[in-house]
This record gives structure tokens, sequence and C-alpha cells, in this order.
């Protein structure tokens, strides 16, 4: 130990300076690698049976006036039970629904 601005205690002498250990932190014991499992796939499609306005709208070919006509056709007839009734929606024909497809869904 090397003090600063002090006289080193003759050979054999006591000193009054308190001692103090000095510890070398704990060794590392290593650490087994962690085994990631996948996140399940998160399903990114639109359900038109339980989506908002704002949601239907990032559909494309979807504004404003075909959300309100999707939800408004979905509370007087209940739930689309198969793709080709959104067909019934005025406003959606078989290209949109073409368009549409891969990107919705009918169930949770």
């Amino acid at each position: 130990m090397v003090t600063v601005g002090a006289r080193p205690a003759p050979s054999g002498a006591a000193t009054d300076l308190p001692t103090s250990s000095v510890s070398s932190p704990p060794a590392r014991t290593a650490t087994p690698p962690l085994v990631s499992t996948p996140a399940p796939p998160v399903d990114t499609r639109v359900n038109v049976n339980t989506a908002g306005q704002t949601e239907l709208e990032t559909l494309p070919g979807v504004g404003p006036v075909t959300a309100v006509k999707i939800i408004d056709w979905r509370r007087r007839h209940g739930a689309f039970r198969r793709l080709a009734d959104l067909e019934r929606v005025n406003g959606i024909g078989p290209k949109k629904l073409e368009t549409l497809a891969p990107l919705i869904r009918l169930r949770d």
C-alpha cells in the first residue's frame, strides 16, 4: 500500500493506521446460455367482425364511408361468417374482396 505524504513506519513498528483488506470481486461463474423460445406469431389481420371504423380504414380501399357500411351491415345482420359475405356490403365487390382477403379475418 502506498500512502502519499507519509513516511513509512520502521520495520516491525506498530502503526495506528487501520488496516483494510481489499477483496477482489467474486469470481464470475459461467452462466448457461439463455434458451430463447420463439414468440407465437402475431396475427396482424383485421377482424372485420370486431374492428371499429379506424381499424377498418387501415385496409386498402376502405375509407370512412366503406368502414361505416361494414359496421352497419354487421349491426343489422350479425357477424360475417364467410369472406364472401363482405360482398353484400355496398362498395365491396369481387376485386376489392380479393385485395382484402389476405388482410382480414373473421374470428379471433
